[in-house]
């Protein structure tokens, strides 16, 4: 059974991608005007999970969809 539920995840795969995921942003905001960091993790756990994704996979259900192209939009303005 794969786990996609950041809360079902490994303490060591969380401590992974949040350590990633802190690098990103600082490099994003060390290259401001350049680089533009968006969370969809932070983003997505707003959602349900049953909402943000279709499968126990990745691909995202509507709202998952609909959340994430809104915050591209919003940084493309």
């Amino acid at each position: 059974m794969r786990k996609t539920s950041r809360g079902e995840f490994s303490a060591a795969r969380r401590v992974a991608v949040d350590t990633l995921n802190d690098e990103l942003r600082r490099f994003a905001d060390a290259h401001q005007g350049q680089v533009v960091y968006l969370d969809t993790i932070a983003l997505l756990d707003k959602l349900p999970e049953k909402e943000a994704f279709i499968d126990d996979c990745c691909h995202l259900a509507e709202p998952g969809n609909q959340a994430v192209a809104a915050q591209l939009i919003e940084i493309l303005k």
